[in-house]
């Protein structure tokens, strides 16, 4: 699209939070005796609610993807706390990593073989305009 005009740290930021959703997808579903909940129907009773069962206390921290960007907080609360849109957050997250990077240590003859190939590989490039 445009020829990568559109393109941003944010939304590089926003994909990677969005493929953290599909690869908790795409790493399929068991089927065990935990994941069926049978013990959850026996232990509550019609009308009443799963939140507090035995099942829900042992699951419920593992049983969801909650990614990093999204806010769940309800209208209101999210209003009183600035109304921060996904945009922003996305910013906030890319400057916060970028701020925190620590290069890795590198050998002197591995950064100066490194330095080499770039400058090899720029001098084979043909002039162009960028």
């Amino acid at each position: 699209m445009e020829g990568g005009l559109c393109t941003g740290f944010e939304k590089l930021v926003m994909d990677a939070d969005r493929l953290g959703s599909y690869q908790k997808l795409l790493g399929g579903l068991e089927v065990d005796d935990n994941s069926l909940a049978r013990d959850a129907y026996e232990e509550v009773d019609p009308g009443g609610h799963f939140l507090g069962s035995a099942h829900t206390m042992r699951n419920y921290k593992t049983a969801f993807y909650e990614p990093a960007l999204s806010d769940s907080e309800n209208v209101e609360s999210w209003e009183e706390k600035g109304s921060t849109d996904m945009r922003n957050r996305a910013y906030e997250r890319w400057t916060t990593l970028l701020n925190q990077y620590e290069p890795p240590p590198i050998d002197e003859a591995t950064d100066e073989a490194l330095n080499d190939f770039v400058a090899r590989r720029k001098s084979e490039l043909p002039d162009a305009w960028y």
